[in-house]
C-alpha cells in the first residue's frame, strides 16, 4: 500500500540512516563543504571484507573518486 502511495519514489524519498537530503544540501551550501557521507566512508571497509578486502584483485586498483562536482552557484540556482 505505501508503494502506491509513492512511498521511496523520487518526490516521496525514503530518508536511509535519517538523512535528508534537503538538510544536507542547505548544510553544504551553507559552510560551502562537499558531503561526506559518515555512514559510507570513502575507505577499504565500506568494500567488504573477504572478496572485496583492501588485498584482494577484485579490487585491485580501485580509486576513490567523487563525481563531477557542481559549483555552489549552480547548486543555488537548482534551489
Amino acid at each position: 500500500r505505501a508503494r502506491e502511495e509513492g512511498e521511496g519514489s523520487n518526490d516521496n524519498a525514503i530518508p536511509f540512516n535519517k538523512q535528508d537530503f534537503q538538510t544536507l544540501r542547505r548544510e553544504c551550501l551553507e559552510s560551502g563543504k562537499l558531503f561526506s557521507d559518515p555512514s559510507f566512508p570513502a575507505d577499504w571497509n565500506s568494500l567488504g571484507y573477504n572478496e572485496l578486502g583492501r588485498y584482494s584483485s577484485k579490487t585491485r586498483g580501485v580509486e576513490w573518486k567523487r563525481p563531477k562536482v557542481r559549483t555552489l552557484s549552480q547548486c543555488e540556482e537548482d534551489s
